[in-house]
């Protein structure tokens, strides 16, 4: 039996073995003003709509192109499919 993580599609980066990248978001998210960053709750949120999204692929957003766990952390950003969404 293989070691590694099978790939998932509607993954995010935590559920994924990537942990370079993974890394790479966390200190994005420290780089971001305080006063930028969404608080524990809000995150979570985000991150329940978006693995629920189908346009959620390997932690990428492929409407945006970003890593769905690094917009989520900057509460200024929206999600690309539209701003009630979050």
């Amino acid at each position: 039996m293989s070691k590694h993580k099978i790939s998932c599609i509607r993954c995010l980066l935590r559920d994924l073995d990537q942990k370079a990248a993974l890394k790479q978001v966390t200190a994005y998210r420290e780089r971001l003003p305080v006063q930028q960053r969404a608080n524990k709750e809000l995150f979570e949120e985000r991150l329940s709509i978006c693995r629920d999204c189908k346009w959620l692929r390997l932690g990428v957003c492929q409407k945006s192109g970003y890593y769905v766990e690094a917009s989520a952390y900057d509460k200024t950003k929206h999600c690309p499919l539209g701003t009630k969404i979050w």
